[in-house]
């Protein structure tokens, strides 16, 4: 029999360890310490390998496993685990499906939010790795002869809109009692997402707030980015102010031009 090289050795090993495959081919080549035979032994690691990504599943969907419970939330873990191999050396990276996983169970009936909860959860452990950027408050708007021309450059952030009111869900994570019946969370909402002095910030905006972040996200200019939100140009004052407050004060502006 020709003997195996190390690079085949350790595929051999890592298909034990995390498909289950055939022990057959590696045992007589392990050495177990103590009293552990070759089985035991790789069995150990069988089990240290689920525990970790099934930790890692809770740093990353915290407020999932708020919701679900500890006995549930790590059932489902070992289940994802059994069926999705880690691809990645960075554990961070692990839990990109967990959310189309949860369309699948029982849970995700129960708890209707729970699949896009899992969204965005996955999408703040992405947000939360990105580079931090210096914000700018108002006062750059003075730069720009007239302010309505102005065209503002955002740092990491993203959007989130869903049926349900995640960001308090997701706030509440960690408290006594766990979440109730889907129905109390069924508000629309649209989140803002972003990364400020190093944490990540969620902030709920009305429909016309919305308009106008996204569309200054996107390149518009100041005054067309509120014609799009007010197409008949009848904007409240007071609520304009509030909306740059707003949106200077999340930290999400890095750049005015």
């Amino acid at each position: 029999m020709t003997k195996p090289t190390l690079d085949q050795l350790q595929r051999s090993f890592a298909d034990v360890v995390t498909e289950g495959a055939d022990l057959a081919t590696l045992v007589d080549r392990i050495v177990p310490g103590g009293t552990l035979d070759a089985a035991a032994a790789i069995d150990v690691y069988r089990g240290a390998y689920s525990a970790r990504l099934c930790d890692q599943l809770g740093e990353t969907y915290e407020a999932v496993w708020w919701v679900l419970g500890d006995e549930r939330f790590f059932a489902l873990g070992r289940a994802f685990v059994a069926a999705h191999r880690s691809t990645s050396h960075n554990l961070s990276d692990y839990g990109e499906h967990f959310a189309a996983f949860l369309e699948t169970t029982d849970e995700a009936r129960e708890f209707s939010f729970l699949p896009a909860l899992a969204r965005l959860e996955w999408r703040l452990t992405r947000l939360f790795h990105e580079a931090d950027e210096a914000p700018v408050d108002a006062s750059g708007l003075a730069s720009v002869a007239d302010p309505a021309d102005a065209r503002l450059r955002f740092g990491p952030h993203f959007f989130f809109d869903a049926p349900y009111a995640l960001h308090e869900i997701w706030q509440r994570r960690g408290a006594e009692g766990g979440a109730v019946e889907s129905s109390r969370w069924r508000r629309p909402v649209s989140l803002l997402v972003c990364k400020k002095h190093g944490r990540v910030w969620m902030h709920a905006l009305e429909p016309p707030v919305r308009t106008v972040f996204a569309g200054l996200a996107d390149g518009a200019t100041l005054g067309e980015a509120l014609a799009a939100a007010v197409p008949d140009g009848d904007a409240d004052d007071a609520a304009v102010a509030s909306w740059f407050t707003l949106l200077f004060d999340s930290g999400v502006v890095v750049e005015v031009h």
